[in-house]
């Protein structure tokens, strides 16, 4: 009887000192995330209260195939925890959420910055992606790195009216969509008419929403502010422009503004 009573120690020992070693999220199936890891994305997601119980598991399986797709680089050195690698890929994939998201509209590689990318000397690939006029017609990010600031993404959660990560993916997305005319007509159509009422709105809170572009901007820009808008300031979006902020919704398939979230819209060109 001792002899099995020690027996049954020693391989409880084992056991516990495999699982410490292993680590649970080893355990479970791949493709998923444990709940530590949900918790760290729900912490950097202020728009998680906005989105249903189907939207929300869309956006956790985003976030996985994201872990496997995207390669976060050290834009300075810094090494990101792994609640802040999570935060960087739930902000990639709450502005993928819809479901007929294109693969080529996100980036391949991140470059990771701890302070804001304006002030660090590191010269990027492409000017940071901002200079979209060398780049060939359709060209996916293959090729191109995405420069975003850890201190740019913990405003954005925090309620900062800067959001540059999402700003930049709704440009690229945007001029993907511009490039491939015949497939997005109705798109094209919405957003033009969108800018162009945004261009006749005399209001000075038409022009302050939509931050750092003027008459002269071109769509895509115009599409980056308005996303920007509809993230980080929703309801006053919703309220000043309601056709601008439901084009956004329908673009993203949530509501950034209180509402209850709705289905799967489709673009209107009057909206």
């Amino acid at each position: 009887m001792n002899l099995l009573t020690s027996a049954l120690v020693v391989l409880a020992t084992i056991a516990v000192i495999a699982w410490l070693v292993i680590r649970p999220e080893r355990l479970t199936r791949q493709g998923t995330l444990v709940p530590r890891q949900r918790r760290m994305v729900v912490r950097h997601l202020p728009w998680w209260d906005k989105l249903d119980g189907r939207r929300r598991q869309r956006l956790l399986d985003q976030v996985v195939r994201l872990e496997h797709d995207v390669t976060l680089v050290p834009g300075d050195g810094f090494t990101p925890s792994e609640s802040q690698r999570l935060a960087v890929l739930a902000h990639i994939a709450i502005a993928s959420l819809a479901p007929d998201i294109d693969p080529h509209w996100l980036p391949d590689e991140v470059m990771l910055y701890a302070g804001p990318v304006e002030d660090q000397d590191a010269a990027l690939p492409s000017d940071m992606i901002e200079d979209f006029g060398e780049l060939a017609i359709g060209e996916t990010w293959a090729a191109q790195r995405l420069a975003v600031s850890w201190h740019n993404i913990e405003a954005a959660a925090g309620g900062s009216a800067d959001n540059p990560l999402v700003r930049r993916l709704a440009i690229w997305r945007m001029r993907q969509i511009v490039a491939h005319h015949d497939r997005h007509a109705s798109w094209i159509a919405a957003y033009e008419a969108a800018f162009d009422r945004w261009v006749r709105d005399p209001r000075p809170t038409s022009r302050r929403l939509l931050r750092q572009i003027d008459d002269s901007a071109d769509l895509p820009h115009f599409v980056g502010a308005a996303a920007e808008a509809f993230f980080q300031r929703g309801p006053e979006l919703a309220r000043a422009l309601p056709g601008l902020y439901d084009l956004m919704a329908t673009g993203f398939d949530f509501d950034t503004a209180p509402r209850a979230p709705a289905g799967h819209r489709s673009p209107r060109a009057s909206a």
